[in-house]
């Protein structure tokens, strides 16, 4: 799956948006974000767009309990993310880098698996 079908997954499954084609050209999509309409983020390859879930996560009652260096010998030897609520769930996703990880975390809590 490529980067930009994971933004399409978070932005649909973590972020509640909703797509539609732009006028100009139909097979451009803007995303409709409860407060206006934008082009699509890049949640799995930006720190800005990491930021973004971790916030989106924040509001539906997902903390980021754990992100750091995944040292457990896997071949990724990248980093490992945890989401976690206070009645106990936890997401957890280890990818090379932080925003992929972060973005991959927060579709497995919305029970996606990439």
């Amino acid at each position: 799956m490529t980067p930009r079908e994971i933004d399409e997954l978070v932005a649909e499954k973590v972020m509640g948006w909703k797509s539609r084609p732009t006028d100009r050209d139909p097979s451009v999509l803007v995303w409709e974000t409860g407060t206006g309409w934008c082009p699509l983020p890049n949640f799995s390859t930006t720190g800005d767009g990491a930021l973004l879930v971790i916030g989106a996560m924040k509001a539906k009652g997902w903390e980021l309990s754990k992100l750091n260096r995944d040292s457990t010998g896997t071949p990724s030897e990248g980093y490992i993310a945890y989401f976690s609520t206070k009645e106990g769930r936890f997401s957890g996703h280890s990818h090379k880098t932080i925003p992929m990880t972060v973005s991959l975390a927060a579709l497995r809590a919305f029970e996606v698996e990439v």
